[in-house]
């Protein structure tokens, strides 16, 4: 296993590709302490905040920190980090979280996202492209679990980026499997490869203000990570009784 980027964001946001607010990109580390009230460093994390009067960043409303570009378009991955949203999120309204965009090649559409964690109606929900063969902007609900205000969830999303049937995604929360699909094309067909973006986009325009905490951001490459990246193999989710 290969440790390509590690982002603590506890004390600051250097090395991190771009935060993205208030219709602004600070790149290059011009922002070493981020944008104030919009993206902080509070209580050991990076606080993301939307508020329903901000002007467009990139064609919506966000607080978003991206970081750097797989420069190979395929191979396997894993993205890890930690966040916690506080019971003041003022709306059931879809946001997304967690975003895995594409590097368009020049003069391309862009379109729909590789894959997509939103927060909606207290559950986490995925979402992912119809067709990453045929490129369209048409993605669909493909998993969901409930979710905790106020807790901190440990996140690893494991992909084999691929332009063939090799190709698979899984998706942990606190370890335990929320999302998993095998044997599939999930890369789109680009001279460089995907990027991690996170934060807040508010693609619906909701009312109110919005605010999610950060931290521990690393991303790997390799196959044999989930005693290193996630410090043990996977859980079993917990057994229910249906009555």
């Amino acid at each position: 296993m290969t440790l390509l980027a590690s982002h603590p964001l506890s004390t600051t946001f250097a090395g991190v590709f771009s935060l993205q607010t208030l219709g602004s990109g600070y790149f290059n580390d011009s922002a070493l302490l981020g944008v104030p009230g919009r993206l902080d460093l509070a209580n050991g994390a990076a606080k993301c905040t939307v508020k329903d009067t901000d002007p467009d960043t990139y064609g919506g409303r966000r607080t978003e920190m991206t970081f750097s570009h797989q420069l190979d378009p395929t191979g396997e991955r894993w993205y890890t980090w930690k966040f916690m949203i506080p019971p003041s999120w003022p709306t059931s309204t879809a946001c997304a979280i967690m975003q895995i965009h594409e590097t368009t090649n020049a003069g391309a559409p862009t379109p729909a996202p590789q894959f997509l964690l939103t927060f909606e109606g207290n559950h986490l929900v995925t979402r992912v492209p119809v067709d990453v063969l045929a490129p369209g902007n048409s993605s669909y609900r493909s998993a969901d679990c409930p979710f905790e205000f106020d807790r901190w969830y440990s996140m690893c999303f494991h992909a084999n980026w691929q332009r063939d049937s090799t190709g698979f995604w899984e998706l942990f929360v606190d370890r335990v499997p929320m999302f998993k699909r095998y044997g599939f094309a999930n890369a789109y067909d680009d001279v460089v490869g995907a990027y991690l973006k996170l934060g807040i986009y508010d693609y619906n325009k909701a009312v109110g203000t919005k605010t999610m905490y950060v931290r521990d951001v690393n991303i790997w490459s390799g196959n044999d990570g989930y005693q290193t990246v996630m410090g043990g193999v996977p859980l079993a989710p917990a057994r229910t009784l249906q009555l």
